[in-house]
């Protein structure tokens, strides 16, 4: 047999006995595990030796087929490993392992890969932090530091490797695997333990990699709820890469391992925290990374609560350049919500450098930020770029560049934050100043310093591109820093922009202590566009603003170049709080405009100010253009009252109107200067008051603390007829050219208490008819009227003197509607006029009581208006001349008058001395009276008059009867005699029977017209000397408006009798008469005593038996006399056929218009 044939024979054998032999196996396996109790000893001692001779027991061994696995595997059951003392430290229920082949041929049973399942372990973790399994150390930490940042600076790669080498060298096992294991860790550092249940763990060694794989359920109290590690290295363990990932683990106690030392925050909800990490034995540190999720708590915060309901954020260490990027972190909670990049610069940390700074930068982007209620509300930020640096004890943050953007404002900043714990501030002295020096400053007490709270400190410079709201001003305004203000400008500026702002603040810790921030501790300076101002809810808003403002710590100062206040442009101007805190800071306005009076009159009466119906103006008929300088001030408090308005408005108008000022006039074409105030009003200027000039000021103090409300007014003007005519002097008629006014007044408003008149009227002509006085002009004449009183009533007093001329007198008033109670005339005196004193005194019934007295009285200029005919009297009166009564009158006040004279002028050449006049008379006529006076030594005149029913009865008895005449009827055809007179008026109507004795008629024209053409020339020659004596003369009168008519006169005596019968319009002069003249009359009317004889040749009493008839057409001026001398020799009887039938009298719508008043 060949060689090559031997081997193949044994082959085939072997592989023949193998297969038997595998078959068998399986035979006897399916039959159940076979006991390989021969094997057991060298096993536990293999194991012991993998365990440096701790020792290993095994219960039983087994093989067993592994449905599992679809394997046969060598099977302890029991496997427990003792320690030193033979106490048992791990066991496990079943453990499956891979033996060493080459070992079993050599007869030794060397285990390479054990699987160990149902197990409990002990682990020991000793003080000097060696951790040991089952006995084998499997970790040495390194030696402890104070933070997980120092930890990577000083890491110890033989600390690590030194014992992974040791497993993997001892070449005791190329894997072990743990299956629901459960660990118990005595750790000696800590007061107890804790366990980890189900551990599942593999580990491979071989000589290319080596690496662990663990997963761990923890339980115990402060730990986290899982655990997850991996590790990979290479063969020499010479670089590694590793994670661990916890699960349920507290997110303080993450923060402490990077030094935070705080305990304001705490969760108690599980978070997830997973930290990679590579390394190298000759690069050391590689990479580090941290992430962590699922944060959840709550905590205080540089003094501000923390709500936080989510945080995840990874982190990346490079030692290389060693910087920490922050890949993301994206947190929601009530604070911040949104996210952010950045990185971290560790360099001086990773060196040692304990005392040097951390550079970082952040970015965000579409991000919230709250720091409520510090602030009213969150910022919505649109983008914010962060590039600062960190202090050491993580309390300070220098700010190297910042650039936000929310809404449309960019802003860029750099500055400083810090925090300091209460009781320990650098910035103390500050603070100190706050509540001393700062406090009295601003209104405050002083007090001593207290030391400061505490808190975050700001010191920033930025500077601010785009648009601001008043709105995003209020956001970003602490809502506890001068709340008042806060609250001022949420409410009173609805609108406008700001721009172009320069921001400093340099506010540390407790420099609001007072609660305010000084002004120097901050600085805002922006550009104001288009907006709006209300700083009274009365006012209209100042609107359009443009400008330049400065908000300082505690105040604020806006300087506006354009806006509109109502109607009125503003051209520059200020708006300005002294002080935000402590209450009571002054809001002060100052804007300076220019428009139309009758806007600006407008604006202030829709105010509390109520200017124009405070002096009752027109303000719609108003016009003028000027300027205004306004200042406003109102103190910041909670409840404002009109009367803590300090306001001054200085200014002028140009051709300025105000209407309806008094009696119908007002100011024009004025130019007027002001100042409106809360103390008062200020007016001056010039201009026309209606016709006249006139310059005037007048100033007005209201009620206030240590002020006496009133007005003073002090004017000139030029006293022109028209200006005294509006107001019910007619002037006009007595006046020509202007006098001179000064008026000075005192009072509350346009109600005057007292008033001083001076007036000159030299330049004036002057002429008083009813005094009979007269002045050229360039004369002196001067006047003054003082007038005094308040609600209840007043004194006017009046002096005027001239050459000729003295006015004097002194009035009560009873009330302010003018009311006269009394009056005392001093003197009414003009020279060849009048000179009386008198008194006037006001009756129960509203009437008055004049008395007057003194040595003169000329009443001739008033005698012809009280006897005129010539007019209607007013009101309605009757048509039939029948009627003898007139209308009632509406009752009205009685006047009574009295008055005594030594002299009283009716006529030229006519005077009436020891006058006296008692009279009563209403606004119908006089009711009654009685007059008397001396003509003459023992020759007398008395006139009565009384009152029955609605008709008047008048009486004159005159012992002068021409005298009667010459006052009557401004005559002197009659001259002495008596005359008697009784009549009976109602209204212009009446009748009268007058009498008259023993005159002498003398000097008529028209009497001696009628005589010449009678031919009765020596009646015409006694007429004009002596004149014609009438023994007797009966006159019965009927008076109608304007008009008197003769129903029958007769006048008889020695030389003559005439009759007559007609009418007289005295107004225009116009006459109709027709009567008989009666020559020789006692001898020519002898036959008319006799019975039948005397009715035939005589015909009617007066006539004789040769008596011509005449008749009068015509005017007095112009008579058309005419004589029938057939009458003349005509018996009576026949003598009525040449009379002239008579002209009835005109119908008083047909008569001319007269000029006088009828008498009543």
């Amino acid at each position: 047999m060949s060689a090559r044939l031997f081997v193949f024979e044994a082959l085939a054998l072997l592989v023949f006995g193998l297969l038997a032999g595998a078959g068998f196996l399986a035979w006897r396996l399916s039959q159940g595990p076979v006991d390989l109790e021969l094997f057991r000893p060298a096993l536990e001692r293999s194991l012991s030796d993998a365990r440096g001779g701790r020792n290993v027991s095994v219960d039983s061994l087994v093989l067993e087929w592994s449905s599992d696995h679809s394997r046969v595997e060598v099977a302890a059951r029991g496997l427990s490993a003792l320690d030193r003392v033979g106490i048992v430290i791990s066991r496990a229920e079943r453990a499956t392992m891979s033996v060493d082949a080459v070992s079993l041929l050599s007869g030794r049973l060397k285990v390479r890969h054990i699987r160990l399942e149902n197990g409990r372990a002990q682990v020991r973790r000793s003080l000097d932090g060696v951790w040991t399994l089952a006995g084998v150390e499997f970790l040495r930490e390194p030696r402890p530091v104070g933070d997980l940042l120092r930890l990577l600076r000083e890491l110890d790669w033989k600390t690590i490797a030194t014992p992974v080498r040791a497993l993997v060298s001892a070449g005791a096992f190329e894997r072990v695997d743990l299956v629901n294991f459960s660990i118990d860790v005595v750790d000696e550092t800590i007061d107890g333990g804790w366990s980890a249940s189900p551990v599942n763990a593999v580990w491979r060694a071989n000589r290319s990699t080596v690496a662990l794989d663990l997963k761990a359920g923890l339980i115990g109290a402060g730990g986290p709820n899982s655990v997850h590690l991996s590790l990979t290295a290479d063969g020499d363990v010479s670089s590694a890469r590793g994670s661990a990932t916890l699960e349920g683990v507290d997110p303080v106690a993450i923060a402490r391992m990077f030094g935070y030392r705080d305990t304001g925050f705490a969760s108690g909800i599980p978070a997830r925290a997973a930290f990679r990490m590579e390394a190298s034995e000759a690069d050391g540190l590689q990479q580090a990374s941290l992430s962590l999720s699922g944060v959840r708590g709550a905590g205080r915060i540089a003094n501000l609560d923390l709500v936080l309901e989510d945080l995840a954020f990874e982190a990346r260490y490079n030692p290389a350049d060693q910087k920490v990027e922050l890949v993301s972190f994206d947190i929601r909670s009530d604070r911040l919500t949104g996210a952010f990049t950045g990185s971290f610069d560790l360099s001086s940390i990773m060196s040692g450098d304990t005392s040097a700074w951390t550079e970082f930068d952040l970015s965000g982007r579409e991000f919230t930020l709250s720091a409520m209620p510090v602030f009213e509300a969150p910022w919505s930020m649109a983008s914010a770029d962060l590039r600062a640096k960190l202090s050491p004890d993580l309390r300070r943050l220098q700010i190297e560049f910042l650039e936000a953007v929310t809404g449309g404002l960019s802003a860029s900043a750099s500055g400083e934050i810090w925090i300091d714990p209460p009781g320990v501030s650098a910035t103390a002295p500050d603070a100190a100043a706050v509540g001393s020096k700062e406090g009295a400053a601003r209104g405050g007490p002083a007090s001593a310093p207290v030391p400061p709270p505490g808190g975050v400190g700001v010191r920033l410079k930025a500077t601010g591109e785009g648009v601001i709201t008043p709105a995003q001003i209020v956001a970003f305004w602490p809502v506890g820093l001068s709340g008042d203000a806060r609250e001022w400008v949420r409410r009173h500026i609805p609108s406008g922009s700001a721009s172009r702002a320069v921001f400093s603040v340099d506010w540390p810790p407790g420099a609001n202590a007072g609660g305010y921030l000084p002004d120097e501790r901050l600085t805002l300076d922006f550009d104001v566009a288009d907006a709006s101002v209300i700083f009274l809810d009365d006012f209209p808003p100042l609107t359009g603003l443009k400008g330049r403002g400065r908000l300082l710590g505690n105040s604020l100062k806006v300087d506006v170049s354009d806006g509109r206040l109502g109607g009125w442009d503003i051209g520059q101007g200020q708006v300005s709080l002294s002080r935000f805190a402590p209450k009571g800071g002054d809001l002060n306005i100052r804007v300076d405009g220019r428009g139309d009076l009758r806007e600006l009159m407008t604006v202030l009466e829709g105010s509390d100010l109520k200017i124009a119906s405070r002096y009752g103006l027109n303000v719609a008929q108003m016009a003028g253009q000027g300027t205004i300088d306004a200042a406003f001030s109102l103190p910041l408090v909670e409840s404002i009252v009109p009367e803590m308005l300090k306001y001054t408005v200085k200014g002028g108008f140009q051709r300025a109107t105000a209407p309806d000022l008094a009696a119908g006039f007002g100011l024009s074409e004025a130019d007027v200067r002001f100042v409106a105030a809360d103390a008062g009003l200020q007016l001056s200027g010039s201009g026309r008051f209606g016709p006249a000039p006139v310059s005037f000021e007048w100033r007005e103090a209201y009620p206030g603390a240590g002020r006496v409300a009133g007005s003073d007014l002090t004017a000139s003007a030029k006293l022109t007829p028209d200006l005294l005519n509006a107001f019910g002097l007619p002037a006009r008629t007595i006046m020509q050219g202007a006098g001179d006014l000064q008026l000075s007044a005192r009072g509350q408003g346009r109600i005057f208490t007292s008033l001083d008149a001076d007036i000159d009227l030299t330049a004036a002509a002057l002429d008083i008819s009813a005094l009979n006085w007269r002045k050229r002009a360039g004369l002196p004449a001067q006047g003054r009227l003082r007038y005094s009183g308040d609600q209840a009533g007043g004194t006017l007093e009046g002096d005027v003197r001239a050459d000729g001329l003295q006015l004097s007198g002194e009035a009560v008033l009873a009330n302010r509607e003018g009311g006269l109670k009394s009056a005392v005339i001093s003197r009414i005196y003009a020279r060849d006029g009048v000179d009386l004193r008198g008194a006037l005194t006001r009756r129960e019934d509203g009437g008055y009581r004049i008395t007057a007295n003194g040595p003169f009285l000329d009443a001739s200029s008033w005698i012809d208006a009280v006897l005129s005919f010539g007019e209607e009297a007013s009101g309605p009166v009757r048509t039939s001349s029948s009627s003898s009564s007139s209308p009632t009158t509406a009752s009205s006040p009685l006047v009574e008058l009295a008055l005594a004279a030594d002299r009283v002028r009716l006529r030229k050449d006519t005077e009436l001395q020891r006058f006296n006049l008692d009279l009563a008379f209403d606004a119908s006529g006089p009711k009654r009276g009685r007059m008397t006076g001396e003509i003459s030594r023992g020759k007398t005149v008395d006139v009565r008059i009384a009152s029955n029913g609605d008709a008047r009865t008048l009486s004159v008895r005159s012992d002068d009867a021409g005298f009667a005449a010459r006052a009557l009827t401004n005559s002197d055809f009659l001259v002495g005699g008596r005359l008697e007179m009784d009549g009976s008026f109602s209204g212009s109507r009446g009748k009268a029977d007058v009498r008259m004795e023993d005159v002498r008629l003398q000097d008529a024209p028209l009497v001696a017209q009628i005589l010449s053409l009678a031919s009765l020339r020596g009646l015409a020659d006694v007429l004009s000397g002596d004149g014609v004596l009438f023994t007797r003369v009966e006159a019965p009168v009927v008076i109608e408006p304007g008009r008197l008519e003769f129903p029958g006169l007769r006048a008889s005596g020695p030389a003559m009798g005439i009759t007559a019968r007609g009418w007289l319009a005295p107004g225009p002069g116009d006459v109709s008469l027709d009567g008989v003249l009666v020559p020789s009359f006692g001898v020519n009317s002898a036959l008319g005593a006799l019975p039948v004889i005397g009715d035939l040749f005589v015909s009617r009493r007066g006539e004789g038996l040769f008596a011509p008839t005449y008749s009068v057409r015509g005017s007095l001026s112009r008579a058309r006399v005419s004589i029938n001398p057939v009458s003349a020799l005509t018996p009576g009887v026949l003598r009525r056929i040449f009379e002239s039938p008579g002209e009835p009298p005109p119908a008083s719508g047909e008569r001319p218009p007269t000029a006088g008043k009828a008498p009543r």
